[in-house]
């Protein structure tokens, strides 16, 4: 497993031994004098997401096959906003975790300029795998001065689902302006279903209804303004319609009961089972049940949809890196700079 203390660790190390024989074995030897390492990783993930595994077999591939000596324990906060508070904690007491989960935003840019992460992209460069990433990932984690201090973990998108049947039944089609689907939410309920599977009590979810309008008419040219403070929220048009549409969906009861409460690994099993009718999620998040039900036809997708009267060619599907990762500058000498490089020119190979 992914979370492991540094005396079960060495267990499984003992027990890796053994269960690959002697060639295992006499690696284990040859490496015994390597350097003792323990780091702490902060994350987000827990064992029901993917990349949650990728990390523990490079992990365990780096203490088997480069240093026995080398140990890790894991934190797994998955409430975004608990998460996010408790990073805050760290650094405000200066216990930071060597590797963390982090986004980008004032969060990371404080830290950096701090000089408490390490320049992703120095490394990166100095690795000569700079140029292997996917330029998307590495500018949506870019700095305003175009510095990288973020590893980015993959590349994701986010769309709307929705049972097929429930459209089916009503008469309605996948909206393609936010008019129409304000209707499809108001006519499911009427035939007595949920609209909205929603995540509640994680902030972020509610924020991307708030800034679906703006980020779907201009991209990031309102939000680039808006922490500038070179405009108001008040100021635009656009993003005013988008918090009424949040309220509008709220207010008419859209988002499914209980959704105040509803954290995301819930509202997605919600909408898994058929509680609401929609939902907001990255293909990453289908288990492999709704995968065969995507395949069989029973559920469908939609981009985000466009602001009635001002529908152009502004792209509609949010591709990002998610969480990306961070490293104190403080803890990374020698050896973790060894378990990085390592990590990063198997990171593919293991994703995989």
């Amino acid at each position: 497993m992914f979370m492991k203390k540094a005396t079960r660790i060495a267990v499984t190390a003992i027990i890796s031994a053994m269960a690959l024989g002697a060639g295992a074995g006499a690696a284990f030897a040859e490496n015994a004098d390597q350097p003792e390492k323990h780091i702490k990783i902060y994350t987000n993930l827990s064992e029901a997401n993917t990349i949650y595994w990728v990390w523990d077999d490079i992990l365990h591939a780096y203490q088997e096959e480069v240093n026995p000596n080398f140990s890790w324990e894991v934190e797994v906060v998955p409430d975004h906003d608990q998460f996010l508070d408790k990073l805050k904690l760290y650094i405000a007491g200066g216990d930071m975790p060597d590797i963390y989960q982090i986004p980008n935003g004032t969060l990371s840019v404080q830290l950096s300029q701090e000089g408490k992460m390490v320049n992703i992209g120095e490394e990166l460069k100095a690795m000569d795998m700079y140029d292997t990433y996917n330029g998307g990932c590495l500018d949506f984690l870019k700095f305003d001065d175009g510095s990288l201090y973020l590893f980015p973990d993959g590349r994701f998108a986010e769309l709307f689902w929705y049972w097929k049947d429930s459209f089916e039944a009503y008469g309605l089609e996948a909206p393609t302006t936010w008019d129409e689907f304000v209707n499809c939410c108001a006519v499911i309920k009427e035939n007595g279903e949920d609209p909205i599977a929603m995540a509640g009590s994680e902030s972020w979810q509610s924020l991307r209804y708030v800034s679906f309008m703006p980020w779907v008419t201009s991209g990031g040219e309102f939000i680039n303004k808006l922490k500038t403070g070179s405009i108001k929220y008040q100021d635009d048009e656009v993003a005013v319609k988008g918090a009424n549409l949040l309220y509008t969906l709220a207010s008419n009861g859209y988002f499914m009961k209980g959704y105040e409460n509803t954290g995301y690994a819930d509202n997605i099993n919600a909408f898994a089972n058929h509680a609401a009718v929609i939902s907001y999620f990255g293909p990453n998040d289908l288990s492999e049940e709704m995968q065969q039900k995507y395949e069989n036809g029973e559920i469908g997708f939609f981009p985000v949809p466009y602001v009635d009267g001002m529908e152009d060619d502004q792209m509609n599907i949010p591709v990002h890196t998610g969480k990306a990762w961070g490293i104190n500058a403080e803890s990374y000498d020698e050896e973790l700079q060894r378990f990085f490089e390592f990590f990063v020119k198997h990171h593919t190979e293991y994703s995989y």
